[in-house]
């Protein structure tokens, strides 16, 4: 069963991870105890030339860890102070910031308070604009009153013709009756036939022209109606213009006196801003001075540090108290950095961390057993040891029962192989035949057993340390895989695995009833949702972060990570952009030279833990004390 074969055939580290025990490193081959990182120092000619007095080892031993023991601890109280007060002034120099941006917000709007008190220009538009209607109006009423004059006179005119018609047609009406009575007045007929036939030319002739002059009258009389409604409504009109005028004077008049009236209030309100804004400007330079010489002895801060510290960020130890877990991620380090795994977890436990838990992605059924040989093999308290892995809380559920595996009854011939533990068992119908594998420490408890057809393997029980089934592999006849069957303590399965050409097709999930809950499409997929939901909380990731194993695990938006990196990785250009770019603060280095690497590239404080805590520089240079303003 390819899932549980030898993790010596794991593919290199950094390429895709893949979560089946086909790539599952046998701990007993790749955990190895830790050696040492860093060399022993150099002692310079100088220093080497020193004369000392002469002590047993035991007393320089003892001697030099009082001495470094005292410096730690006054380093660290002497980092923690300087720190205490950059960040004292810091934030005196922010609440300065602060204020002074709040007194230039007040200066800026006393300045306009002080422009708007100038600012008369409301009521100087009102009197441009009364003048300009003024001039408006004035213009309108002259040619208004033109036009008046021009109807009046036309008036005048039409009312003396309207009076020369009337003393015209009544000199004709005179005449017309003085012949009439003429001609009434004469009693011989012949004479008045005589005088009407004189009459009568006359007569028609003042007919004609009475009714020319009643004709006249009557369009003079239309045409002066005309003018005297023209006039009418013009004067009207002037009226009314005259009005707006008076009204445009007094709209000016009033703008005028409101100007008056606001400058003797402009003089007593600027007189008041004028004494404000001298105050915040005093203010202001009062502030600028301080931030000023807040600034220098920021500076001064920061220098005495980058002197005394090579760094002008605070560089403290990684918590490691009872109230901050770390896992550290198996496969991010192995195969190829074994050495570091052991030397990460053992640095953790002696830090002060209470247990530490170790991860892995891998389907081993054989997991806790090769952890355990590993820890006893390097020295590790197993105690202090948890086991994070997806296939292992599965498997670890429920109550266990039943009895442990026996060989059946049906056995026709059997051969034992002493070398490689293996009992090779043939059955009576001549068909099935049982290749059992027992414990190495235990000849008596079987630890797989392999069923074969006619000679072709059809499927592969595994048995865990109870001696119950843990795990069934099914094969077709051509020996390709089909299917993976994992078992819980109660003997429920938990999680079966289904193949097609060897590639993972199903993933089923199934819970303490034994109903089916979930499906994926791969392991891989099941881990992520793993991860995401029983991932013991709170606690931070440990891996190597040249690993691109680690790298995906560092993309769950659910998972703090703590990096390690390797004294192999403190050159690569990717760790230098990645620290200049990256906001994490908590790191594992392997050494001293590894953590300079991190410090100088890292934009912020930072906790770190050294692999090696015990390094001891060949010399140690007193600090430069700086002057203080």
């Amino acid at each position: 069963m390819k899932i549980f074969k030898s993790r010596r055939k794991l593919a290199d580290h950094n390429s895709k991870p893949t979560n089946t025990a086909t790539a599952s490193p046998t701990l007993e081959t790749d955990f190895q105890p830790s050696t040492a990182i860093d060399p022993a120092p150099i002692i310079p000619p100088a220093v080497a030339s020193i004369n000392l007095d002469h002590y047993d080892l035991h007393t320089l031993v003892t001697k030099i860890s009082t001495i470094t023991t005292d410096y730690n601890q006054t380093r660290a109280q002497l980092q923690a102070q300087l720190f205490a007060e950059l960040e004292e002034q810091r934030e005196t120099r922010q609440t300065i910031e602060q204020d002074l941006a709040q007194t230039n917000t007040r200066i800026d709007d006393l300045n306009q308070q002080l422009a708007k008190a100038l600012d008369n220009t409301d009521l100087t538009h009102q009197v441009t604009a009364a003048d300009e209607q003024l001039t408006t109006l004035q213009a309108q009423i002259d040619r208004q009153q033109t036009t008046f004059k021009t109807l009046t006179d036309q008036l005048v005119t039409q009312t003396k013709k309207q009076h020369s018609l009337a003393s015209q047609q009544q000199q004709l009406t005179m005449t017309r009756q003085s012949i009439v009575q003429t001609l009434h007045a004469e009693q011989d007929p012949l004479k008045l036939l005589a005088a009407a036939e004189a009459y009568r030319t006359r007569l028609e002739q003042l007919a004609g022209q009475l009714q020319q002059v009643k004709a006249q009258q009557t369009a003079n009389n239309a045409q002066k109606t005309q003018l005297t409604t023209a006039v009418n409504v013009n004067k009207t009109q002037l009226q009314q213009l005259k009005q707006q005028l008076k009204a445009a004077q007094a709209t000016k008049m009033a703008a005028k006196q409101a100007i008056q009236l606001r400058a003797g209030q402009q003089s007593q309100q600027l007189a008041a801003l004028a004494a404000q804004l001298d105050q915040l400007t005093i203010s202001q330079q009062r502030a600028t001075v301080r931030l000023t010489k807040l600034n220098a002895q920021i500076k001064l801060a920061k220098q005495q540090l980058l002197d005394w510290f090579g760094t002008t960020h605070q560089v403290r130890q990684l918590n490691t108290d009872n109230d901050h877990h770390y896992v550290v991620a198996l496969d991010s380090f192995l195969p190829q950095q074994p050495d570091a795994l052991v030397q990460t977890v053992t640095r953790l436990l002696a830090a002060g961390a209470k247990t530490v838990g170790l991860y892995s992605a891998l389907f081993d059924i054989n997991l806790v057993a090769e952890l355990e040989a590993w820890a006893d093999q390097n020295h590790i308290d197993w105690q202090r040891l948890t086991i994070i892995n997806p296939l292992y809380q599965l498997q670890n559920q429920g109550v266990v029962s039943g009895e442990p595996v026996e060989l059946p009854t049906n056995i026709a011939d059997q051969q034992w192989d002493a070398t490689q533990h293996v009992r090779t068992v043939t059955l009576t119908d001549n068909r099935g035949q049982l290749n059992v594998a027992y414990q190495a420490d235990d000849e008596t408890q079987i630890k797989a057993i392999s069923y074969l057809n006619d000679g072709h393997l059809v499927k592969r029980s595994f048995f865990n340390q109870h001696g119950l089934l843990a795990a069934n592999a099914l094969f077709d006849t051509d020996g390709t895989l089909t299917q993976e069957q994992y078992y819980r303590l109660d003997g429920l399965v938990s999680l079966i695995i289904d193949y097609q050409a060897g590639q993972q097709v199903n993933v089923k999930l199934f819970n303490s009833s034994g109903i089916q809950t979930n499906t994926f499409t791969n392991t891989d997929a099941f881990t992520t949702w793993w991860l995401t939901h029983y991932l013991p909380q709170p606690c931070a990731m440990v891996g190597l972060l040249e690993s691109n194993n680690y790298q995906q695990l560092m993309q769950l938006p659910q998972l703090k990570a703590v990096p390690f990196i390797s004294a192999a990785y403190t050159h690569s250009a990717q760790l230098t952009t990645y620290l200049q770019q990256t906001t994490q603060t908590q790191f594992i280095v392997a050494n001293y030279q590894t953590a300079q690497v991190v410090i100088q590239n890292s934009p912020g404080n930072l906790d770190l833990l050294y692999l090696n805590p015990v390094y001891l520089p060949a010399q140690i240079d007193n600090p430069r004390q700086l002057a203080s303003n």
